[in-house]
């Protein structure tokens, strides 16, 4: 067993930091820990696989042993992997609102702005400027008909494929900008050299030179070879429906979706046709 990092450089010249490991000797094959911008946040990553491993246990890359998100999370443009735990389940239902099972594991790899539903998941990833938007798959559908029904948990894991949207955070007004954003980081630096900073503006400070500058516009829409659809507008949202599950009231046992909407709506369209041919 054994964890290493491999350093490469990709075709835009950027460099990458591969976090790499063996469950056994070396007959056994190279498992992928990660990729990270920086070596710092390999090497924690690779701290905490070692440790699993001391522990005679199967890396877990979604969480540390602790719980904690695990630095690096995975790139929403490839497959992410969620773990609905008890402890998920237990905490969506002692939640008033906003419980969401899927959406809480989510969070836990790092995303935000999580927005959930039968039809579609949205999560961005702050440090690569970019919102996702997926196909709600089939097993997450089941989850949370299951759970808004108050029926048993039907899985234990849900699957991300690739996304059908990929679009750029944009700015929100003046302060998107990069003027603004140039002459605030200057304040903030300025009020950190003469040790006047709280650490509210240390907080600001980071996340000014941490994220990228935002784009006013999601730009021109390109369709990629993986038919994804990147840049443009945002996919429009439908009026909420019951069916839908949308919305922050994610009570265990809401019965709020109710499976038989859909034929009594085709049922009374089909009425309504029939009396007007008659008519």
């Amino acid at each position: 067993m054994g964890v290493w990092i491999r350093h490469r450089v990709t075709g835009d010249g950027d460099d990458r930091y591969l976090v790499e490991y063996r469950l056994g000797g070396r007959e056994t094959r190279v498992r992928h820990g990660g990729s990270f911008a920086t070596k710092a946040r390999a090497t924690i990553r690779a701290e905490a696989i070692r440790d699993e491993l001391a522990g005679l246990r199967a890396p877990h890359l979604t969480t540390t042993p602790k719980g904690e998100p695990m630095p690096g999370k995975p790139r929403a443009n490839r497959q992410i992997e969620l773990e609905i735990t008890e402890a998920d389940r237990a905490t969506a239902i002692a939640s008033n609102s906003g419980g969401c099972l899927i959406a809480d594991a989510l969070k836990r790899q790092g995303f935000t702005a999580v927005s959930v539903d039968m039809a579609t998941i949205r999560v961005s990833d702050k440090d690569a400027g970019l919102r996702f938007v997926f196909l709600t798959p089939p097993a997450a559908q089941h989850l949370l008909l299951s759970f808004d029904q108050g029926w048993p948990n039907p899985t234990e894991r849900v699957i991300l494929k690739r996304p059908v949207r990929v679009l750029p955070i944009k700015s929100n007004g003046t302060t998107g900008t990069s003027a603004y954003r140039a002459t605030r980081v200057a304040e903030l630096e300025a009020k950190v050299a003469a040790g006047t900073a709280t650490k509210a503006d240390r907080g600001a400070l980071t996340i000014l030179q941490k994220h990228p500058d935002r784009p006013a516009t999601g730009g021109p829409a390109e369709l990629t070879r993986a038919g994804v659809v990147v840049g443009g507008r945002a996919p429009v949202r439908t009026p909420d429906h019951p069916n839908l599950l949308r919305g922050r009231n994610r009570i265990f046992g809401a019965k709020l979706a109710d499976p038989g909407v859909a034929f009594r709506e085709a049922v009374d369209a089909a009425v309504r046709e029939r009396s007007e041919a008659e008519s």
